[in-house]
């Protein structure tokens, strides 16, 4: 079942165990949404009432951009190219528990396939590489955050109106 936001961008997937996951528009799970449309459902609404303020608006604006940023990807130089990582959370994680097991067991991947869906040689120091990468994609979206709410909550209200969102590429 899924719940709408205050964010046209941003739907509430409701699991039977009680969690809720919200999925921004373009993400993988935003299809799933999208097909349990097609079905016939219709999402219940939001718990919030009213409109949601400027501020408010312009808040869940900049977390949907830093999430798209996020999970953009980022790139990498191996073997004298530069081959395109996947930032997203699983894509991640994946990466992450391949250096986990090659530095626990020793069992090291000799490829690894990449966002352009070519599989490369690699050696542990390049899964090393791409995983830092990743990290410092990953750690300057949320800065890029960090910074644009600081300057929202020093924007006074009657300027909210003119308020830009800035550049979120890092």
């Amino acid at each position: 079942m899924y719940r709408t936001t205050l964010s046209p961008d941003l739907i509430d997937r409701l699991d039977l165990d009680g969690a809720v996951t919200t999925i921004p528009r373009g993400h993988g799970l935003w299809g799933e949404y999208q097909a349990w449309l097609d079905e016939g459902n219709t999402p219940i609404p939001s718990p919030a009432t009213g409109n949601p303020s400027p501020r408010q608006q312009l808040t869940t604006t900049i977390a949907t951009t830093r999430y798209q940023r996020e999970t953009a990807g980022t790139t990498i130089e191996l073997a004298g190219a530069t081959v395109p990582v996947l930032t997203e959370r699983e894509a991640i994680a994946v990466l992450t528990s391949a250096i986990v097991a090659g530095e626990s067991l020793g069992n090291w991947p000799t490829g690894w396939k990449f966002a352009d869906n070519v599989f490369r040689p690699v050696t542990p120091d390049d899964l090393r590489a791409a995983a830092l990468a990743c990290h410092a994609h990953v750690q300057a979206a949320f800065a890029w955050e960090a910074g644009e709410l600081a300057r929202l909550a020093a924007t006074p209200d009657e300027s909210l109106d003119r308020f830009e969102i800035g550049n979120a590429q890092s």
